[in-house]
């Protein structure tokens, strides 16, 4: 029952923010339009803010499990090569090739393993899940731009990759943050304050924003894509991966890093660069909001596994 619960309290959180966000735009507080422009303000100043404050206020950010990191980049990046042949092979239509590669490569750490890992392992949990996130979106981006730029017949060109990943903002805030950390570069107290506060209010504000822009309709002609890749992000991957970070040695925090780098739901900045690289956005979209809803069981099923294994 104390795992049950544990769990439960978990995802009681999200439930609440996306519940909260969905009755907003239900109940005509604001439109989709409000909504998402404040998803462009979220995405593009308040997470990297959230993010430079984290990894600049972390203590031994270089003394971290140097093993957990090449895990980690071993991950994401053998999950790349499988998708990028596999995909191609099973789908015909190249803008959805590149959308599934992304999505199901891409997972929202940034906006779910925060608040996941410091409600159930406190500071150590959030130090964790800020060294992987300053680590994955670097790759992230990188890959999906190969994938897009080769899928609609680019030759992803060094060049057009790095600019690419050079003018992602959450890249920003990690490569600012990881310069003032490892400079000590130190920043007054009435100036961290407020970025603190900004900080802890992002992934509340963020989650009650992606639950006003949830829309299930019209997702009938791509269930099976749907289906298929939702199938194995939120369940096989972490059937494969957290096992494999259990079976390595890692600590509580950096299993449950394991379970958030592959279990939860598809990034939100996957319709935004669908839509920018040549890809399907409907299918994009439609990827976030239903890997978004499935989450709250799936990653609730995960923590309760967990927590019964007594890996975390």
């Amino acid at each position: 029952m104390d795992n049950f619960l544990i769990a439960f309290n978990a995802v009681l959180p999200f439930i609440i923010y996306l519940a909260l966000g969905y009755y907003i735009r239900a109940s005509g507080i604001a439109t989709i339009d409000l909504l998402r422009g404040m998803n462009q303000i979220s995405y593009k100043i308040l997470f990297p803010i959230l993010l430079f404050y984290n990894i600049y206020t972390s203590e031994g950010l270089l003394s971290g499990n140097r093993a957990f990191m090449l895990y980690v980049v071993a991950v994401v990046t053998v999950l790349f090569l499988a998708l990028f042949i596999i995909v191609p092979r099973v789908e015909k239509d190249n803008p959805k090739r590149g959308t599934l590669v992304q999505g199901i490569l891409r997972s929202n750490i940034t906006l779910f393993s925060l608040p996941l890992a410091e409600s159930i392992l406190g500071d150590e949990g959030v130090a964790v899940a800020s060294l992987l996130i300053a680590f994955v979106i670097a790759f992230y981006n990188v890959y999906s731009v190969i994938a897009f730029e080769t899928f609609r017949g680019g030759k992803a060109s060094v060049g057009k990759v790095f600019i690419e990943v050079l003018k992602n903002p959450l890249l920003i805030g990690v490569a600012l943050g990881l310069a003032f950390n490892l400079l000590h570069i130190p920043i007054p107290g009435n100036l961290l304050t407020p970025i603190g506060k900004v900080a802890a209010m992002t992934s509340p504000l963020a989650l009650i924003i992606l639950g006003g822009t949830l829309e299930f309709s019209a997702a009938k002609q791509n269930l099976k894509y749907l289906v298929s890749a939702i199938t194995i992000k939120m369940v096989l991957l972490p059937i494969i991966c957290v096992p494999i970070a259990h079976a390595l040695g890692f600590s509580p925090a950096e299993i449950f890093g394991a379970y958030c780098l592959v279990g939860t739901p598809i990034a939100t900045g996957t319709y935004a660069m669908a839509a920018g690289l040549g890809g399907d956005a409907e299918l994009a979209g439609q990827l976030v909001v239903f890997s978004t809803a499935v989450s709250l069981f799936t990653i609730f099923l995960g923590v309760l596994a967990l927590k019964t294994l007594g890996w975390v």
